[in-house]
């Protein structure tokens, strides 16, 4: 069996071509949704605005969130690894 898949995008019209490992196909073509959605939504509120201006607020919006989530990831492991240490020493104390 084949580990990558050829597969084809079309996010904005643009057809992008991609080799991708086959467990990734999945959240590729969920992410090109997520994107045309945004773009849309992006079209519809900034009529005025030219498809490059649309396109960088949905970057933007793309990159918070992703910038968020790493944050809250981070936050995440800290709590986990200072409650591993204060379950290390709850251990020792028996």
């Amino acid at each position: 069996m084949k580990d990558n898949l050829n597969i084809t995008l079309n996010i904005s019209g643009e057809q992008l071509k991609l080799t991708v490992p086959r467990e990734e196909e999945e959240i590729m073509r969920e992410a090109a949704s997520q994107l045309n959605q945004a773009m849309r939504r992006m079209q519809a509120s900034f009529k005025d605005v030219s498809a490059t201006h649309a396109w960088a607020r949905v970057a933007l919006l793309f990159a918070r969130g992703y910038l968020s989530a790493k944050a809250a990831n981070a936050a995440t492991e800290k709590m986990l690894a200072d409650l591993e240490s204060q379950l290390d020493e709850l251990l020792l104390e028996r």
